[in-house]
């Protein structure tokens, strides 16, 4: 799941976001940052930095991803939304994966992620809107 906790007033949010992984592993990577968005000639610019908030102390029942920065880029057009990933951070998921699982997530897991950030992102355009309009 994915949580907005505290909207700033300088165009950023605090998001708390579970990121549930495939058995084996066990316990949900959790990550907490501060997201802000600029717009700049009809690109729309997100920067993702981690942040500790009192509102979200560490959960004894998942982990806390404790480097987490990155950089998304997208503009939208009549045809679709062009979309640019920059993971300026490695993330650091405190655990070590088995050759499978990373030839698995090469393969598919990749696709899965880009379809599911380019579905979020057209959301994200049309609440944007929405919350302009009012």
């Amino acid at each position: 799941y994915k949580r907005q906790v505290e909207t700033k007033g300088d165009n950023s949010m605090i998001i708390v976001w579970l990121f549930k992984l495939p058995i084996p592993f066990t316990s949900p990577r959790e990550y907490l940052f501060d997201r802000k968005v600029i717009k700049v000639d009809g690109i729309y610019v997100l920067k993702d930095l981690t942040v500790k908030h009192e509102k979200v102390p560490e959960s004894k029942s998942n982990v806390r991803v404790e480097t987490y920065n990155a950089v998304t880029l997208y503009a939208t057009h009549p045809k679709g939304i062009q979309l640019y990933v920059n993971n300026l951070t490695a993330l650091d998921l405190k655990l070590s994966l088995p050759k499978t699982f990373i030839n698995w997530a090469a393969s598919t897991g990749l696709k899965s992620y880009l379809d599911t950030l380019r579905d979020n992102y057209v959301k994200y355009a049309a609440y944007k809107k929405s919350e302009n309009q009012k």
